[in-house]
């Protein structure tokens, strides 16, 4: 990983071409059998939660949380393998709330503890946030989320009111705030689509240091915008919220890509695993179909695919 460091529980994103796997005979299509696998301290692997987007398709993405930080400027190619096939067995570890750094999909009706302030929320300073928003107050609702960054203390406040004016619903803005101040209306913008009463939309947003960017419906809003300075809430809204996930983000974020192709079994090593060789996955050399028939004959029909995870 050239550049930031990641901190521990920061979320790594795999894109995964399912589509091809599937085609290919390496996996299901409903993906139970795509499990990550940490690698402590060269001891036996184990598995780790993970969430799955994009079933089916050429861009599907497998989620996962960093069990240990790792340092900038560094390559790590041996702590998390993606597994595939059938030797993967049981059940399978999903939970998003260990995947991301907050998630709540209101699946409960008692509030998650970490809904309650924790030391001031100091430990959060460089965030991305997506959520579902519905409002279904009045025309003259000013809905939206408000970011507070680095210092929540209620005195010295930082951070945005993201804005959707229903009276103009084709537009969105900011209230900065800074030092519990109102910044007023800034970076007025436009909406991909018309904000409206009683109906979903889809925001994410991206605040490192005194910068912001924003995403409505997947479409880019605002683009790194810098202020010094969030809002006041001055009108009567109901607005719902749903499918919230925080997750860490760092200046230069990890390119994220899969390693080595290597079959094998789970109650193997990695430096012992299977080497390619077989119809599906033909080997590069005829000495690796040797070495892998030879492997092969002492092992069961039964598998699962192993691919490194390259943090560069």
């Amino acid at each position: 990983m050239k550049g930031s460091s990641l901190p521990k529980h920061y979320t790594i994103s795999v894109p995964v071409n399912h589509r091809e796997l599937i085609d290919r005979g390496l996996t299901r299509d409903n993906g139970e059998d795509l499990q990550i696998y940490y690698h402590a301290n060269v001891q036996h692997p184990v598995q780790i939660d993970r969430v799955l987007s994009g079933l089916g398709t050429k861009s599907a993405t497998v989620q996962f949380r960093l069990q240990a930080r790792i340092s900038a400027n560094t390559v790590d190619d041996s702590s998390y393998s993606l597994v595939l096939g059938s030797a993967v067995s049981g059940s399978v570890m999903d939970n998003p709330d260990l995947v991301y750094a907050f998630h709540d999909d209101f699946s409960s009706s008692a509030m998650k503890k970490e809904w309650a302030t924790n030391n001031y929320g100091f430990i959060w300073k460089d965030v991305e946030v997506e959520l579902d928003l519905m409002e279904t107050g009045t025309k003259q609702s000013c809905t939206g989320p408000f970011l507070r960054v680095s210092n929540v203390d209620h005195s010295k406040t930082t951070g945005w009111w993201f804005e959707y004016y229903l009276a103009h619903r084709n537009s969105c803005t900011t209230r900065p705030q800074f030092n519990n101040k109102d910044g007023g209306w800034k970076y007025n913008s436009k909406l991909p689509t018309a904000f409206t009463l009683n109906t979903w939309f889809h925001f994410r947003y991206q605040v490192i240091g005194d910068r912001f960017s924003q995403w409505a419906n997947n479409k880019l809003v605002h683009d790194n915008v810098q202020d010094s300075a969030v809002m006041c809430l001055l009108t009567i809204v109901k607005t719902l919220y749903d499918n919230i996930k925080v997750r860490f983000i760092v200046t230069s974020p990890p390119k994220i890509t899969l390693g080595v192709f290597l079959p094998g079994h789970l109650s193997q090593p990695l430096s012992q695993s299977n080497l390619l060789g077989e119809k599906k996955l033909p080997a590069a050399s005829c000495k690796q179909i040797h070495d892998a028939s030879l492997v092969n004959s002492k092992t069961s029909g039964s598998r699962q695919e192993w691919h490194l995870l390259d943090q560069d």
